[in-house]
């Protein structure tokens, strides 16, 4: 009686509605389950909770479900006839003769032998339905033959005596030959009889049928794994009790506190897990019932429901594609018993960790995000706890996984080495151009940033040992540095010219931000730009004079914010030559004056500063996450982590002036120098020089970007231009 009566009242549906999670209920339990909420704008199912946005006609335009409609009524008859003593409700005898042997279901009525007989051959009621009530009693009749002969014609409530005989796709309703006249005519074409859509509907429901059993699968076997780990959880936590156990009684009781809390966490993490993805699985099978159910629907039930369980089906769909497969907490616990307790520290006996909290976790897969086949990628990752401290212990299973976004070509997975002290290498080796992801995880869930996206290009051709300037270049104004966007192209800082303009590679003008030729201190006024850097849709401009940073939307061509004012203070500066942007949005500005770099947040908000002596100018993050200074007065390359820590310099004795500087996808380093010699330098990733080429520029050389494929871009000041390497 389940799948013909409503959950929330126990009685047979009456005007049942479907709603998304594909739970259908009377639609007057909704009315009343809708007063009970806060807000009209939207339900919760009383069943599973998922919460319905609702129209301004609240719930009497969630859809019909004229299947469940159907069913309930055929149990209502079925219940009738099988409890049924009655006599004939037409002739009205009471005796023998009056005996009912027939049902029908259009008059309601009970009848005898004899009014049977007659009723078929009326003309008003020839063609009514009949059901024997003996051959109901025997169960000669199911509820699925029921339903294949008592398919009670629909009637449009608008115009009364026309069958809902058409279903509109444009509106995806069931109109009669009145509405299609009428309130359709602009869209007759996609006006087709029942019979007709609803062949085409039951086969396009049936093609999600094969996804949804590979869901299915994959489910089953991820809940099974989950499982596995519950019971391995247990099992460890059984195993770390008794080493407790047999190590000094005093320390017993603390250390199994913190395995206690642990393996709550675990199974709480795991179970939730597992109900997320029961739920999952149960959604998708549902689904996978309504459509096979959809074979004995009539065409009129299929259409009512379609539009429901075709986006219910693509929703529990998009989620299983979501869902972790993997599960969610590893079964280890990590621990040391120390033999060597402390008596006045408990604690110390040892220790029992969960080990790394993966949303915690850091690498610098972002700081360079593209790639070369062939070469490998390293990147780092650091385990940190869930108070954000880093672990200084491994154990954790770390792994990375690069994924090509549109290709099936199977992932690649990324061999990892485990320090022992809570870092942790991880090499993968890009096989096909194209756009990817990188999936860093930590104990089956991405850490802080992942998955990341990369371009993964061929090595470039030619060599940099044969590096030379492509011509012709393109022609500007004064160009002190230039950046490239996401869509492939240029933003170019024009000093003289007080603007910042957007340039295709074949060097046409896009979009100018800022006013030729007249400079001012207002939003999106110039006066000598001289920095520029791009993170997604966000372009920041450094002005020298201004001695500010601006903040503009590329794909908006708006002005944002501003920061900064001219002095020595925090945000305050003194000719800013230089500017960066890490993956978390924190911007670095070469403070070229002041002999620093200052560090903003991506709300504009001062961070901190790192001392750089030798004017900064250039900077630029490498694939290891350390951030590359072009010390200007000093004649060379000063390497820091991004916290400030000095970590290496390099070109001391060769370079001379160094101002511009790009890194590009396998770490090569190109390095441009204003006045001097003005030469074009190239260096290894391990810092030293490939190749250089010299009398490039004339005091240019300011700024250098790199694009996906390997060349750089360098602006030529002194010869009004930018040149491709």
């Amino acid at each position: 009686m389940a799948e013909v009566t409503c959950d929330k009242c126990d009685k047979f549906y009456v005007d049942p509605r479907m709603l998304l999670c594909l739970h259908s209920f009377c639609l007057e339990c909704l009315e009343k389950e809708l007063e009970t909420q806060e807000t009209q704008s939207s339900l919760h199912c009383p069943s599973c909770k998922e919460k319905v946005t609702l129209t301004e006609n609240g719930v009497s335009d969630i859809p019909r479900d004229l299947h469940k409609a159907n069913e309930a009524n055929i149990a209502r008859i079925r219940e009738k006839v099988e409890d049924a003593d009655d006599f004939c409700d037409n002739c009205g005898k009471t005796d023998s003769t009056g005996k009912a042997v027939a049902y029908c279901i259009e008059c309601e009525d009970y009848l005898c032998k004899f009014c049977e007989g007659k009723h078929g051959k009326r003309r008003i009621t020839a063609d009514h339905s009949l059901i024997t009530i003996g051959d109901m009693s025997a169960k000669a009749y199911t509820p699925t033959s029921m339903g294949k002969f008592y398919q009670p014609q629909m009637f449009c409530q608008q115009h009364k005596a026309h069958p809902l005989d058409t279903y509109c796709k444009e509106c995806q309703e069931l109109i009669c030959i009145a509405c299609m006249n009428f309130d359709h005519d602009k869209h007759r074409e996609q006006c087709k009889h029942i019979e007709r859509v609803a062949k085409g509907e039951i086969e396009s429901l049936q093609a999600y049928q094969g996804d949804i059993e590979t869901a299915v699968a994959s489910l089953d076997t991820a809940i099974a794994k989950c499982k596995e780990n519950i019971e391995k959880v247990e099992a460890r936590k059984r195993e770390v009790d008794s080493a407790i156990t047999n190590s000094l009684e005093q320390a017993r009781k603390a250390l199994l506190t913190q395995t206690e809390a642990i393996r709550f966490s675990k199974r709480a993490g795991l179970e939730a897990q597992v109900d997320q993805l029961q739920r999952v699985r149960d959604g998708l099978s549902f689904a996978f019932k309504m459509i096979a159910d959809t074979q004995s629907h009539s065409p009129a039930h299929l259409l009512s429901t379609k539009s429901v369980l075709a986006e219910r089906t693509e929703n529990m769909q998009r989620e299983y594609q979501v869902s972790n497969l993997s599960p969610s907490q590893s079964s280890k616990f990590l621990t040391d018993i120390s033999d060597q307790p402390i008596i006045n520290k408990i604690i110390s006996l040892g220790w029992v960790i969960c080990g790394g909290h993966p949303a915690s976790s850091t690498c610098n897969a972002g700081y360079l995000p593209r790639a070369v086949v062939g070469v490998p990628r390293t990147i780092k990752v650091v385990a940190h706890d869930k108070q954000g401290k880093a672990l200084d212990k491994g154990g954790d299973e770390v792994a990375a996984k690069l994924v090509q976004t549109v290709s099936q070509y199977p992932p690649i997975t990324g061999e990892t080495i485990d320090h022992g002290d809570g870092t942790y290498s991880v090499s993968v080796t890009p096989e096909a151009v194209g756009e990817h992801e990188l999936h860093v995880t930590l104990d089956g869930l991405h850490v802080n940033g992942s998955p990341f996206k990369y371009s993964i290009t061929n090595p470039r051709a030619p060599a940099y040992t044969a590096l030379s300037a492509q011509y012709p270049s393109i022609s500007t104004s004064t160009p002190y540095d230039v950046a490239l966007t996401e869509e492939g192209h240029l933003a170019v800082a024009e000093y003289g010219c007080h603007t910042v303009s957007l340039y295709s590679v074949t060097g046409q003008k896009i979009h100018p931000f800022g006013t030729a030729n007249s400079y001012g201190s207002g939003d999106e006024q110039f006066y000598n730009p001289s920095a520029v850097a791009i993170r997604g849709d966000l372009m920041y401009v450094c002005e020298q004079t201004n001695n500010r940073v601006q903040k503009f939307s590329i794909k908006q061509r708006a002005f944002i914010s501003k920061f900064g004012t001219s002095g020595g203070g925090n945000n305050q500066f003194l000719n800013p030559r230089g500017i960066c942007i890490d993956p978390e949005g924190k911007v670095f500005i070469a403070d070229y004056g002041n002999n620093r770099i200052q560090v903003f947040n991506k709300d504009d908000s001062f961070a901190y500063s790192i001392p750089c002596q030798g004017n900064p100018w250039g900077l630029a993050f490498d694939l290891q996450g350390h951030l590359h200074v072009a010390a200007r007065s000093l004649n060379c390359i000063n390497v820091f982590i991004p916290d400030g820590t000095l970590v290496t310099s390099y070109g001391s004795g060769t370079i001379s002036t160094p101002a511009g500087i790009a890194i590009d996808a396998e770490g090569y380093i190109a390095i441009g120098e204003n006045g001097g010699y003005n030469r074009l330098w190239i260096y290894n990733p391990d810092h030293t020089p490939v190749h250089t080429l010299s009398n490039q520029f004339n005091g240019g050389g300011n700024g250098i970007a790199c694009d996906e494929n390997n060349s750089f871009w360098v602006a030529d000041y002194g010869y009004n231009r930018f040149v491709k390497y």
